[in-house]
């Protein structure tokens, strides 16, 4: 599957680095423990506003998350040798990357030639 330039929309993610050492906005040690990201990375994805709340079973089968995942929208990327994985965050409403980002990856799904994202909003 082909995705058209047109359709696609530039969000940033980054990736989970562990938990480290926080510094302040001159580069200084904090002294305090916190999660770590690596700087985000600019990417044009397809992003649909699908939601995964499916009540009826028979539904399942166009789920293809499945049933017991909740998440608020599906990104297609291109290829399928992204380092994204389920802890990954993302900017995609607010493309600032100063603030706090605004979806996190709930699961993957790899076919033959794209990757399909499902994102939970977390603000």
């Amino acid at each position: 599957m082909r995705l058209l330039d047109r359709n696609k929309q530039t969000i940033y993610y980054a990736l989970y680095n562990g938990r480290g050492m926080l510094t302040d906005s001159e580069g200084n040690y904090t002294g305090e423990v916190g999660i770590t990201y690596s700087e985000p990375v600019k990417v044009r994805a397809y992003v649909r506003a699908t939601q995964g709340s499916w009540t009826i079973a028979s539904d399942s089968t166009m789920n293809q998350f499945g049933l017991d995942i909740d998440y608020d929208r599906t990104i297609q990327l291109e290829g399928t040798d992204w380092d994204i994985r389920e802890d990954t965050v993302l900017w995609i409403d607010d493309l600032d990357t100063s603030h706090p980002y605004d979806y996190i990856v709930k699961r993957i799904g790899t076919y033959f030639d794209h990757t399909t994202l499902a994102v939970k909003k977390v603000r």
